[in-house]
């Protein structure tokens, strides 16, 4: 060997091994000696090493979203294919990693697919779909609150399937959703299941939220006299609270949208007194404000008030009716011949005393 000037000449040492050989994609490679301890492949007796690259066939797997492509009854299906090294895109199928794709079924059938390797190699994939079933969703309502309210309402819905999540409620898992009303009314549900299936026929009915007050006619109370009322004292019992309403109202005179509406008498006014007046008494006599409540199942209150007068018995006593004995009827006699008439001589004229004198009496009476 010839070394340039003025460079260090160094030991020479033979080729004695390979140390690394790169793999080529799509091949698989073998040495024909042993790699040894030092992470080599030496060379064999003869010098030689021999080192072959056998092209690999390209080979693919198919994967489904679960149980294998079965039993996915209302549901679409994902399938994957997945090779043994880096293929290429097609077209409807979506990339997972270099040698993966992947797409979704919402039919059940046979399907085969064509893939390819970065080389060009191609080979077809079988794979078959079943298991879908596509039913038809339905589902059940309910209510947090049932009974007449002034709040709103939170329908929960529960579809007989996996559904998706309808529009305006939202999703507690996959057949369960939530909305709030706050009015009553008749609402369209479009319910769509995972598999595509569509319902949009569900009905949900809210009857129950009821804001408005019962409406007293109160026309009709003043054309009864119902505002101004008078007891005689009560020499029982004092009255209930049930017995002045019946006193004191008439279920006619208050309607009411949810036709819940009943009277009820304010117990405090009762006892307490209203607006200056005494607490009522029915067997004292006096004057007294009672007030009734038109009261609906939902709490809406409307009032009218009643001015009540307690007073005393008034006794008027009568004398019965003497009857006259019936008088004995004489017979009639045969009349007189008549007399021939005398002449009357004119009266004088009364003296002045006895003129006075019946002047006076006439006074005096």
């Amino acid at each position: 060997l010839e070394y340039p000037k003025n460079t260090a000449k160094t030991d020479f040492y033979p080729i004695y091994g390979i140390w690394e050989i790169g793999e080529i994609e799509g091949y698989e490679t073998a040495y024909s000696v042993e790699l040894n301890g030092r992470g080599s492949y030496p060379f064999d007796a003869n010098g030689q090493i021999v080192i072959s690259a056998t092209e690999i066939p390209l080979e693919a797997t198919v994967t489904y979203s679960d149980r294998a492509g079965t039993e996915q009854i209302n549901k679409s299906v994902a399938v994957t294919i997945t090779a043994n090294r880096a293929i290429k895109d097609i077209e409807g199928w979506t990339r997972v990693s270099d040698s993966s794709l992947e797409k979704v079924y919402s039919d059940n059938g046979s399907y085969q697919v064509t893939i390819e390797d970065t080389k060009g190699n191609t080979l077809e994939v079988a794979y078959e779909v079943k298991g879908i079933e596509k039913v038809t969703p339905t589902a059940v309502f309910s209510q947090d609150i049932t009974e007449w309210t002034q709040q709103n309402v939170t329908v929960t819905m529960t579809a007989s399937i996996d559904c998706e999540t309808p529009e305006g409620w939202t999703k507690v898992d996959a057949k369960t959703f939530t909305k709030i009303f706050e009015n009553n009314g008749s609402y369209n549900v479009t319910l769509t299941s995972i598999a595509g299936a569509v319902n949009d026929q569900l009905t949900v009915e809210i009857k129950n939220i009821d804001r408005e007050a019962p409406a007293i006619q109160y026309d009709a109370i003043g054309a009864a006299g119902g505002y101004n009322r008078t007891l005689e004292v009560n020499e029982g019992a004092e009255y209930s609270y049930e017995e002045l309403v019946s006193m004191f109202t008439r279920p006619e005179w208050v309607q009411d949208n949810s036709g819940t509406a009943v009277f009820t008498v304010d117990t405090w006014g009762v006892e307490n007194g209203l607006d200056g007046y005494a607490p009522f008494n029915s067997k004292e006599p006096g004057s007294y404000k009672l007030r009734f409540y038109a009261i609906d199942a939902a709490g809406n209150t409307s009032t009218f008030d009643v001015f009540v007068t307690v007073a005393r018995k008034i006794l008027i006593e009568f004398e019965p009716k003497q009857e006259e004995p019936e008088t004995a009827v004489e017979p009639q006699k045969a009349p007189e011949q008549e007399e021939p008439e005398t002449a009357v001589e004119p009266q004088k004229a009364p003296e002045q005393e006895e003129l006075k004198t019946a002047q006076s009496f006439q006074k005096e009476k």
